[in-house]
């Protein structure tokens, strides 16, 4: 199981895995157990908020891993915001079709807006669990879902959000939530394997704000800086559009915030249970679990 530990453990990347489809492929629309031909693959869906660029910090997965991985370079979401873009992973739909547009309830988003519009009755984790799979997922979800207000999620035999234990408790104070999360799946997924296909839905915290890490990382990426792209903070807009040329260059506070901020991802991202990350000076890693 120990690639499986590095898989589950790794930091979400934005290779994505051809899982939806390959769902949507085996199980279709309405089809039957007996139409499913056999055997059929285990499926992991790990969904992330991460940029290209930090890819170049970590080998393990910019080298094997990617090796042996499909890799979509030309894949796009229509509506990159948290919410929209999870809905159109569960469903399949651009998001003018699944009509979710914002994360929050208020703003005609959110979870509840996703159970307004009846999708939760149907998601690839529902089609997949009504053709035999056994289906878990683990950490975060669909802005403004609760465990204690809506419970398990449609579609999924075994679930814990973000901030449960495997036994369904609040996260002990200090713990990091990554290594929950991780810790949960990975013991859902040595439990499951035996016992035929399954889907496991993994959604990790880091990289996204606030951009929490393992504290063991304070001292890393120290020296690391804001990717030089041309575009950056270019004083030079007069062929922009107008709300370009009408917002103000960035001051060198905020730059540094930017920056500090950016190291903070990295860090994250070089969580020593998602396996060796690289510090951009050739140093890696050191696991704590082997």
């Amino acid at each position: 199981m120990q690639r499986v530990d590095r898989v589950i453990g790794m930091k979400r990347t934005i290779l994505l895995f051809a899982s939806v489809a390959v769902a949507m492929v085996l199980v279709g629309l309405g089809g039957s157990r007996a139409e499913v031909a056999q055997p059929r693959p285990n499926i992991i869906v790990i969904t992330d908020d991460q940029d290209a660029n930090s890819l170049e910090y970590m080998p393990y997965i910019s080298g094997d891993f990617k090796a042996s991985a499909t890799t979509f370079p030309n894949a796009t979401f229509n509506f990159p915001l948290c919410c929209p873009s999870r809905t159109s992973i569960l469903r399949g739909q651009y998001t003018h079709n699944h009509d979710v547009w914002e994360n929050r309830t208020e703003d005609d988003g959110g979870y509840e807006k996703f159970l307004a519009e009846g999708h939760d009755r149907s998601t690839f984790p529902v089609w997949l669990d009504n053709v035999g799979y056994q289906t878990g997922g683990f950490g975060k979800y669909l802005n403004g879902y609760s465990p204690k207000a809506h419970g398990k999620p449609v579609g999924f035999d075994f679930f814990r959000h973000h901030n449960r234990t495997w036994n369904n408790q609040a996260v002990a104070a200090g713990v990091h939530l990554d290594d929950q999360i991780r810790e949960n799946a990975v013991r859902w997924l040595k439990q499951s394997i035996p016992g035929g296909p399954l889907m496991l839905w993994v959604g990790f915290l880091a990289p996204h704000y606030p951009y929490s890490y393992d504290p063991i990382y304070a001292e890393r990426f120290t020296q690391t800086t804001l990717p030089n792209e041309p575009s950056f903070n270019e004083l030079d807009v007069s062929d922009k559009p107008k709300y370009v040329r009408n917002a103000a260059t960035l001051t060198e506070a905020e730059v540094a915030r930017l920056e500090e901020e950016n190291r903070n991802r990295l860090r994250g991202a070089a969580h020593p249970r998602r396996g060796d990350a690289s510090d951009g000076r050739g140093g890696r890693s050191q696991r704590r679990d082997g």
